[in-house]
Parts: structure tokens; C-alpha cells; sequence
């Protein structure tokens, strides 16, 4: 018997008949694949690796109350709103429409934090890390659902597709806003758990198993806590089984996705609960809802004309990116991106490009041709963030290109090597395709590898941006701003007041762009009581307030310029304001207290010492354990003759004050002394105070 079934799978020459099955030196080595891909996908992004924190970095980490706590952190960003933790105040975390629930990143984060502190390195090397992993898996998740269809002569093909989607989306420039900005980490990880989601699935279905898909159940919640539009996998996953499992019938494709839809489920139920079941009415500020028009007095709506015009511009923008990824910039806020009505030929370009798409997608899958699955995936991921399903509150963003474009990556590849890809050897890819692929490859990978310097820190990424995004107010106000904080640690005064003065046309720019900018009129303000013009700061704060009169950082700012003109009640006045709208804000307590104790200071130069009195005794109460308002209340004291009352407060003074602080209070003591006529303790306190500071010796 066991010759027989010898001789049926032997041919005359002793190789195998066409009936066996292929050896295993016959399957491809997929691993060298997947290896080149990794240390690809690294190398692309290292020069990112000394880059600093930037841009949205702040909201998810820096500045982020929770995720600076590290694991102590975590609790709060599993319970509130993922910008709870930067705005610290209920309300502000929703300024975006409907609000975000994605605490998968920012626990990581956290964790991170925990381990390293805020160190940038360790965050950069763990997204490039995440990314390269992303890469491997769309190649290998590619393979699975291609191969199984090819022959078995053919297979080359299945190997060739995926390595060519694989290879273009790692390269692809766009995905540096994802990369190169830590933030972008909740990028990576939903489609990483989406990807893992549709390879789990996949197992399922050959398996004819329950347990993968359970556990696709688990990845695909975890992707969902990443970012909201991992759920367009539930309409991708069910296709790719529809075009490469066409003999898995309807009610088992059904069985096998159910847990994702349980966890779907779970999802929505648990942001719901956080953030409440309405997707929210879109904002009526410009920056978080760009699809607002200046009618000369305020801002009106879009006609719903000009809105779909605006994304059907918007969306042949994305097409244009994925195709000639040049200028890039992290900024599309208004007025980068203009109004736009269906007589123009771009807004109509757009339509028309992508009803062909949407047609080709529908045509393309009832016949289960290729890249027709490339298409769907890329409208469908798209769909979400594209601003007819609901207000994203931006126009457009390169980072929104991340999941749509290995779509795009597969249809580049099928296209590539039909015209480029025959080849007779077995797994081995053709000479022209991979020559192709590579001139592609490179062309992007250059591109990807000098856009990564951009994003060393917010004042590189803003002066670089500001050259393509020169009509957007938000970038024209964020450059000025850092300016203005760059300028704070130079050492050299020319140079710090040239570059505050450099900076104020950017917000002039920011508010012509936008005349409600309230945060452009303080930013100028602030600049302007930097360079000592005080009536022109106070101008700026004036815009502010009429934007918004309980804008407490406007209050607070204008008395600080009204403080440097010695118009103190008008000063405290407003920092009275600013705390009763805002009873926690602590910049105006401390500045009611310094503007107290100065005035207290100027009147007692001026030698109203009875003014100056008023002013410093209030000061007191308001912060009974400052030096220098103690020590300034000894100094009236003795001007004023009260020679007692002044050493008492010299005293208390003393208790608190440390090093050449103190010296000069010694100092005054053994002053008062003298003027009461006992030498000795003045001359001891004297011999105090320079015992802490030389200098008062001379």
C-alpha cells in the first residue's frame, strides 16, 4: 500500500506531480521581507529621534495634569474627556464637537512618563517602534488574505502586492505629522489594533474558529480607545472577506465578525457614559469650527453649498498629497484653506473625482476586482474624518491620511505591477517591479527623511509651516507666541526686544485673518507691555474683553499694564474681576499682590506715606509670610518716625527672607537703630547684613 501511494505522487523523474502539495522550500520566506520592512520604517524616522516635544504633545503629555502624574495619572484618563487633563477645567475639554474620548495612547504615555519622565527620546523611538510593527503587519495581513487565492505559479503576485503596499505606505511622507509628533501615537495604535483586528479575523474564518475572533474582539476595543476611526474597520474587514474569502458564506462571515460588533458596542456605551450621547452642535469659534464666514460684523454659517464645495476641495487636496506629497504642514486651520463654492474648478474637480470613486468602489466589488478593495478602504477610512459625517473641527489634516493611505498603498502597488510585474520564477519579484517600487520608495523616503528635522520643537515646526500656511490665523498667532517665549531667555536686550518686535506683526496678521481672535488681541497685548508700550497693550487687552468680558487673562494682563502706568485701583480693580469669574485662577491673585505691594513701594518714593501704608497693609493681609511686603512695611514705619513699629516688622521680615534678601533687611534694622540712637545694635545688625552680602560693607 505504502508503495502504491508512493507512485501515485512521483513522476517518472522522481519530482513532484502537480496533484502534491508544495514542499516547504517552495513557500516564500516572508521574514527577510518583514525585517527589511522594520529597520526601514526605523531608519526613515531616526533623525527624529533628537527632536523634542512638540505642538499637541503638550495637551497629551507636558502639560497634561494626569499623564504627568505617570500610573497615578492613569485613573483620570480613563474617566474624563482626553483633554480634561490639559484644560483642567470642566467644559474647555469639549471645545471640540462632540469630544474625544482616546485614553489608549495617553496611558501609554503616562507609563512612559513613569519610567523615562519627560524625556523626549524614549517617546520618539516608541512611536517609530509602533510604526515599524504597524508596517510588518499590513504586509503580513496583506499576504494571508492574497495568497490562498493565487496559484500556486502565481503566488509571486501575493508576495509582490503586499511587500509593494507595505513598502509604499512605510516611505509615504504624510505619515510624518504621525511619526515625527508623539501625539500621533494614537494614530499608530488604531490601526495597528485594527490591522491586528483584520488579521485575527482572518484566522477565524480558516480556522473555522471562534476564538480568534474573540480575541480580535478584545484588540478591536483596545483600537477603538486609541481613536474613534478604527470603526470604519467594521465595514473594511467584512470586504477584504468578501473579496479574498469568496467561499465563505454570508452567515459564517456574520458569526465571525459579531464579537466586533459586541465590542463596538461596549465602546460606544463607555464614551457615552464620559462624554454624553450627543456628537454635539458645531462650535461658533472659527478655530474649532473652520466652516465659519466674516459677514463684516460676525461670524455666520457656511450655506450648505459652500460647505460641501470646501471638503470636495479639501478631499482632491488629500488625493493631490498622496500622489505629490509636496508642501507639506501641519496647519490647514482658516484661512489656509479658503471658502470655496461649486464654480470652482478644484471644488468640482473634487466631486466629480470622487463620485468616480465611490462608483468604481461599488462596481469594482461586485466583480471582486483588486483594486477596488484599495479604494473602498480608502474612502471608507476617510469617511470619518472627512467632515460630511460630522464636524472634525479642521479642515483637513495630513495625520487624517494615515489610515486611508494604505489603501492608496495597495492600489499604487497592484497598478505598478501589472505594468511592471510579470515574472516566470516562483517568489521571486521581478527585476522592473521592485526598480519601480524603489524609485517610488526613494523619492518618498527623501522626502519623509528632511521633513522629520521640522518637527524638532513648536518654534522650528512654526517658522518652517508659516512658508506654506502664511493665511492660517491659528499658525500665525502660535509663531508669534513663541517668539515672544523664545525671546524670554535671551541674555541680550537688543536682541530680546528685536525679536518681541518680530513677532507682533504675526499676530496683526492672525487678527486680520480672523478679527475675533481673542487670543491674538492678549498675545499682542502682552508683547506690546514687553516692549514697554503700555497704552497700546492696553488697547489690545480692550479688543479682547470685548470679545469676551470675563477673558480673566485679558483682566489680569490689562492690570498688569495699568500697574506699569501706576493706575493701581483701575489694576486691582480688574484683578478683583478676573478672580470673581474665576475664583481658582492664581496668575490673578498673584498679580493683585505684587501690583499692592508696588504701589505700596512707588508711594512711598514719592513720600505718600499714608497712601503707601494703605497699599502695603493690604498687602499684608493677602500674603502675611512675603519679605518684601513685611520689609517695605518696616521701611514706611521708619520714614514716617515710628521707629518701633518699623523694627517689629523688620523682624517678622527676617523670619522669612534668606541670604542677601535678609542682608538688606539687617541692614535697615541696624539703620533704624542708629536713628534711635543705640550704635551698638545697629552696628551689630550692620555687621550682620554684610556678613551675608560684602557688598553692603563698601
Amino acid at each position: 500500500m505504502s508503495q502504491r501511494k508512493n507512485k501515485k505522487i512521483k513522476s517518472k523523474k522522481g519530482k513532484p506531480s502537480a496533484s502534491a502539495k508544495p514542499s516547504a522550500a517552495a513557500k516564500p520566506a516572508l521574514r527577510p521581507y518583514a525585517l527589511l520592512l522594520f529597520a526601514l520604517s526605523l531608519l526613515l524616522y531616526a533623525n527624529s529621534f533628537k527632536n523634542d516635544f512638540a505642538l499637541d504633545d503638550a495637551i497629551v503629555i507636558t502639560q497634561n495634569e494626569f499623564t504627568t502624574r505617570g500610573v497615578a495619572g492613569i485613573p483620570g484618563l480613563l474617566k474624563y474627556d482626553t483633554f480634561r487633563g490639559f484644560f483642567k477645567e470642566a467644559g474647555k475639554d469639549k471645545l471640540v464637537s462632540g469630544g474625544r474620548y482616546r485614553p489608549a495612547s495617553p496611558v501609554f504615555f503616562a507609563l512612559m512618563v513613569q519610567v523615562f519622565g519627560l524625556k523626549p527620546l524614549p517617546f520618539h523611538i516608541a512611536n517609530a517602534i509602533f510604526y515599524a510593527l504597524s508596517v510588518v503587519l499590513l504586509f503580513y495581513l496583506f499576504f494571508i488574505w492574497l495568497s490562498p487565492n493565487e496559484k500556486e505559479g502565481k503566488k509571486t503576485k501575493s508576495l509582490a502586492l503586499s511587500f509593494g503596499t507595505a513598502l509604499l505606505f512605510a516611505v509615504h511622507p504624510v505619515h510624518t505629522e504621525v511619526v515625527a509628533n508623539i501625539k500621533g501615537l494614537d494614530e499608530i495604535f488604531a490601526l495597528l489594533g485594527s490591522l491586528g483586528t483584520a488579521w485575527l479575523i482572518t484566522k477565524a474564518a480558516d480556522q473555522k474558529r471562534m476564538m480568534p475572533a474573540l480575541a480580535a474582539a478584545l484588540v478591536f476595543f483596545a483600537a477603538l480607545l486609541s481613536k474613534e476611526n478604527s470603526i470604519t474597520f467594521l465595514g473594511i474587514i467584512p470586504l477584504a472577506l468578501y473579496f479574498f474569502r469568496p467561499k465563505l458564506r454570508p452567515a459564517q462571515m456574520l458569526k465571525y465578525l459579531a464579537p466586533l460588533g459586541a465590542a463596538t458596542i461596549a465602546f460606544l456605551l463607555l464614551r457615552g457614559s464620559i462624554l454624553g450621547w450627543s456628537l454635539g452642535e458645531p462650535v461658533r469659534e472659527l478655530l474649532n469650527n473652520p466652516f465659519l464666514k466674516w459677514n463684516g460684523q460676525t461670524y455666520v454659517p457656511y450655506s450648505t453649498a459652500e460647505k460641501m464645495a470646501t471638503i470636495f476641495h479639501t478631499l482632491l487636496e488629500y488625493l493631490r498629497l498622496l500622489f505629490v506629497p509636496h508642501p507639506l504642514t501641519h496647519d490647514y486651520y482658516p484661512h489656509h484653506i479658503r471658502l470655496h463654492s461649486f464654480t470652482s474648478p478644484t471644488a468640482l474637480l473634487g466631486l466629480l473625482a470622487y463620485l468616480g470613486l465611490a462608483a468604481y468602489a461599488v462596481w469594482g466589488s461586485l466583480r471582486r476586482h483588486r483594486p477596488a478593495f484599495g479604494v473602498a478602504w480608502y474612502l471608507m477610512s476617510l469617511s470619518i474624518v472627512s467632515n460630511i459625517v460630522f464636524p472634525v473641527g479642521v479642515f483637513m489634516s495630513e495625520r487624517f491620511l494615515y489610515m486611508p493611505s494604505a489603501g492608496f498603498a495597495f492600489v499604487l502597488a497592484w497598478i505598478l505591477y501589472r505594468l511592471f510585474g510579470k515574472s516566470p520564477q516562483l517568489y521571486r519579484l521581478p527585476k522592473t517591479y521592485l526598480l519601480s517600487l524603489g524609485l517610488i520608495a526613494l523619492l518618498f523616503g527623501l522626502k519623509t527623511i528632511s521633513r522629520n528635522p521640522a518637527w524638532k520643537d513648536d518654534y522650528t515646526l512654526f517658522s518652517t509651516d508659516i512658508r506654506v500656511s502664511s493665511n492660517s490665523a491659528k499658525l500665525q498667532n502660535s509663531l508669534g507666541g513663541k517668539m515672544v517665549e523664545r525671546a524670554q531667555t535671551l541674555d541680550d536686550e537688543q536682541k530680546r526686544l528685536a525679536l518681541i518686535r518680530k513677532a507682533v506683526p504675526h499676530f496683526q496678521k492672525a487678527i486680520e485673518l480672523h478679527p475675533f481672535f481673542k487670543n491674538a488681541y492678549l498675545q499682542l497685548g502682552n508683547a506690546w507691555v514687553y516692549l514697554g508700550k503700555y497704552e497700546e497693550a492696553i488697547s489690545g487687552y480692550d479688543q479682547a474683553l470685548r470679545i469676551d468680558p470675563d477673558y480673566v487673562e485679558a483682566l489680569t494682563n490689562k492690570g498688569v499694564a495699568l500697574s506699569a502706568l501706576h493706575r493701581y485701583d483701575q489694576a486691582l480693580a480688574l484683578y478683583e474681576q478676573a478672580l470673581k469669574t474665576k475664583p481658582s485662577y492664581a496668575d490673578a491673585r498673584q498679580r493683585k499682590i505684587s501690583t499692592l505691594r508696588e504701589a505700596g513701594r512707588h508711594y512711598g518714593q514719592q513720600g505718600q506715606l499714608d497712601k503707601a501704608l494703605s497699599y502695603l497693609l493690604l498687602a499684608e493681609k493677602e500674603a502675611p509670610e512675603d519679605f518684601t511686603i513685611l520689609h517695605l512695611l518696616g521701611i514706611a514705619y521708619a520714614s514716617g518716625g515710628q521707629a518701633q513699629k518699623a523694627i517689629q516688622y523688620f523682624q517678622k521680615a527676617l523670619e522669612y527672607a534668606r541670604g542677601k534678601d535678609a542682608a538688606i533687611i539687617y541692614y535697615d534694622l541696624g539703620s533704624t537703630y542708629y536713628n534711635m540712637g543705640d550704635a551698638e545694635k545697629g552696628q551689630e545688625f550692620h555687621q550682620k547684613a554684610v556678613a551675608l552680602n560684602p557688598e553692603l560693607g563698601r
